[in-house]
């Protein structure tokens, strides 16, 4: 039988499985908390993203279940994903994904440079890149999660797609109709940043 433990984290009660120790606050998500934890079965440091109130909304049921299902069966070659390596239910109803625990993200890299990257990483990172929520562990390697906002490519697109910020002229303009072709607009936003 599985124990949860529950640990208040930024007024919130964390509810783990016993299996997890050592919970440290890493930020906020788009959807809830997330904490690194110390897994002493892989014996490795992870994090956990707590989905509060899953059930109480179907549009945050329906973008957790697309993250879901791709972190479970997207696999290629060239893409490293984050690994998902547990995801429970707590008895408040609250949804935990446990994934590899990454040093940071490009957006605090980014904040923390007080110089613009050298081109060397520009092409590194550029080379690895997706649009999506881009992880870096201590290797300088990406790694992609948060698939909550994915599409796959359907006669009716949602205009609810890519971060506020990122929005292409046709999602924000025709968002209905639009193409893989709107992912690339991410490299222009990026590039800008990254020169700035």
């Amino acid at each position: 039988m599985v124990t949860f433990v529950g640990t208040k984290v930024m007024g919130t009660v964390f509810e783990t499985t016993d299996r997890y120790s050592g919970l440290e606050v890493k930020g906020c998500g788009s959807a809830g908390i997330i904490c690194s934890a110390h897994d002493p079965i892989a014996n490795s440091k992870v994090a956990i993203k707590n989905i509060p109130r899953l059930f109480d909304s179907t549009s945050l049921a329906k973008r957790t279940y697309r993250e879901v299902h791709l972190l479970s069966n997207l696999r290629h070659d060239n893409v490293y994903l984050i690994n998902m390596t547990d995801i429970f239910i707590s008895p408040s109803q609250n949804l935990y994904i446990v994934t590899d625990c990454i040093m940071t993200d490009l957006h605090h890299l980014l904040q923390a440079t007080a110089k613009p990257l050298e081109c060397q990483f520009i092409q590194f990172f550029t080379y690895q890149m997706l649009p999506s929520n881009i992880l870096i562990n201590d290797n300088c390697d990406l790694k992609f999660c948060d698939f909550g906002l994915a599409r796959e490519q359907d006669a009716q697109m949602t205009g609810y797609v890519a971060k506020r910020y990122y929005r292409v002229p046709e999602i924000m303009l025709t968002w209905q109709k639009y193409t893989y072709a709107v992912d690339m607009w991410i490299y222009g936003v990026l590039g800008v940043l990254w020169q700035k």
